[in-house]
């Protein structure tokens, strides 16, 4: 029977496949971010290409009497590539389809060993673990999903990230991106430079457009805990401006997030109330001054 079940998932991850390269990619450009809905394959599936965000429920399956803890979920679909990622472990794999709503993720789990939660930088190796979500696209925008195995189970909901930039260009990028200790500098080539403040933590690159809403992502680190030497990945914003750098090589991920720059604007507010009282004055001395004789 087990035999039979993993026969039936790997014909339906084969004929995926096929959809994909029949599609050139699938990745069209208005798949994701924007709109009322997600669109739709040649064979009306629906495309998932996109950040969905929400939460994951889960409880450690050791304990009966646990309580479900909480934790915000980015889950990000590609091609038939599939990130999920939390503040405790991110989880990369690859997604399936059954054609009637119904979606099969299969995900590498990678632990992080020292997460920076003040930078929202994050670093996982593979546990050599692996997670079955079980899934639906409950309406356009909203996907909900269940898994369990002898470690864990829990429950998964998330929103397609609808406000996201639909076109997002290098020019977007120029400036200064924060965290609580780093800064990243972006120039108009798309080349970028960026250093921890509260330690030698260093990171240079360049993003390049791969879609409207995807970059490509080199990234070289030096001087970190985890995760140095050059990457390959992709780069992309979220709903809220927050860029994120997503990386996996050599059994690791890498999860960086950054706040944009802080938007400049010229203040007119103190030339207008300064002409506003210059002519109350003007006004004033008028009105108190006597009338000019008339002989």
């Amino acid at each position: 029977m087990r035999r039979f079940s993993s026969l039936i998932r790997w014909s339906l991850i084969g004929a995926a496949l096929s959809v994909c390269v029949a599609l050139v990619g699938c990745l069209p450009e208005d798949s994701s971010g924007g709109g009322s809905s997600t669109t739709t394959d040649d064979n009306g599936i629906p495309v998932l290409d996109g950040l969905w965000v929400g939460t994951t429920d889960e409880t450690q399956a050791s304990s009966s009497s646990a309580t479900a803890e909480e934790l915000a979920a980015h889950l990000f679909f590609m091609d038939t590539q599939v990130y999920l990622l939390r503040e405790d472990q991110a989880l990369s794999g690859t997604y399936v389809q059954d054609g009637l709503g119904g979606v099969i993720l299969e995900l590498n789990v990678f632990e992080y060993a020292e997460p920076d939660t003040d930078n929202l930088f994050f670093v996982g190796t593979d546990s050599n673990s692996t997670l079955t979500i079980n899934a639906l696209l409950a309406t356009d925008v909203n996907l909900v999903g269940s898994y369990a195995n002898n470690q864990r189970d829990g429950e998964v909901n998330v929103t397609l990230d609808e406000d996201r930039d639909r076109d997002v260009q290098l020019k977007d990028l120029i400036g200064t991106w924060t965290t609580t200790d780093s800064e990243t500098y972006f120039n108009s080539e798309g080349r970028f430079l960026g250093y921890d403040t509260s330690n030698s933590c260093r990171w240079e690159g360049r993003v390049i457009p791969q879609t409207s809403q995807i970059l490509s992502l080199t990234i070289q680190r030096e001087n970190c805990d985890e995760f140095n030497d050059d990457a390959t990945g992709i780069a992309i914003t979220d709903g809220e401006g927050t860029l994120h750098f997503m990386s996996e090589r050599d059994r690791e991920f890498l999860w960086m997030r950054f706040t944009p720059p802080t938007a400049t604007t010229t203040d007119t507010s103190t030339d207008t109330t300064t002409d506003t009282t210059d002519t109350t004055t003007d006004t004033t001395e008028t009105a108190g001054a006597p009338a000019p004789n008339a002989n």
